[in-house]
């Protein structure tokens, strides 16, 4: 349903004024594609940092893996009912269960690979990922369903190149029409933003190898998260 909802032109309808999601869609689009060249280095220095930034011979028996970022907006889920209040981002998860599923496969997906672009046996392990997708909403996109506007104070998602980033909140009401175009404000509010964050673990029962070598495997998990499922690392990787 949710799919057939974002494929059809949306409008919102405010006083005599019609609001194109599509147009909130491309926004968001625009942003991501002008940000490409950015992530693709990013990914360069992060990868260089965390191959060669520990020359310790330290052996790990069973490595965890600990990660803080922006959240990939599909491994977050909106309120109840973000379906008739268009408060859900595109390509987000609709319920808890498919954020955790989502998220549990990617950093399962991304372990496995880095294991094996280094060479390392991956049989008989047990990758545990430890992730709990947080309830994210944006601000209301329709006056339909008795939907009128954002509360003033009310904090919502901020969405960019495909992750949640921040935090918003608006001293007065953010309507509909605004919102589709992430104009929160029309003059008489304040808008502040809030850092977002969220941490991730991933513990591998079975293994045993060097701090180095495991540098070299969060480098490769880095790259793949950060390209593949648009996870924006704010701290690096460590391992232990």
């Amino acid at each position: 349903m949710v799919s057939e909802m974002l494929g059809k032109h949306w409008q919102v309808k405010r006083a005599s004024k019609l609001v194109d999601f599509d147009q909130f869609r491309a926004t968001m689009a625009s942003q991501r594609r002008s940000t490409a060249f950015a992530v693709f280095f990013a990914v360069l220095r992060l990868g260089s940092c965390c191959s060669g930034g520990s020359l310790s011979n330290s052996i790990l028996n069973d490595p965890t893996i600990t990660m803080t970022f922006h959240p990939p907006t599909g491994w977050t889920y909106p309120n109840a009912n973000a379906e008739t209040s268009l408060t859900y981002f595109p390509g987000q998860s609709m319920t808890l269960s498919q954020a955790t599923l989502m998220s549990t496969n990617a950093l399962q997906s991304a372990v496995m690979e880095g294991l094996n672009a280094i060479g390392m046996p991956t049989m008989n392990l047990v990758i545990t990922p430890q992730y709990t997708p947080p309830m994210i909403s944006d601000c209301a996109k329709t006056t339909q369903n008795s939907v009128t506007a954002t509360p003033a104070g009310q904090q919502f998602g901020y969405e960019e190149n495909g992750a949640i980033t921040k935090l918003v909140s608006v001293s007065a009401q953010v309507d509909a029409a605004n919102c589709a175009i992430r104009s929160f404000t029309t003059g008489s509010g304040t808008v502040t933003y809030t850092d977002y964050e969220q941490m991730a673990t991933v513990s591998i029962k079975g293994l045993t190898t060097s701090e180095y070598q495991m540098n070299l495997v969060a480098a490769k998990i880095s790259a793949l998260l950060m390209l593949n499922h648009n996870v924006a690392f704010t701290k690096e990787i460590t391992v232990a």
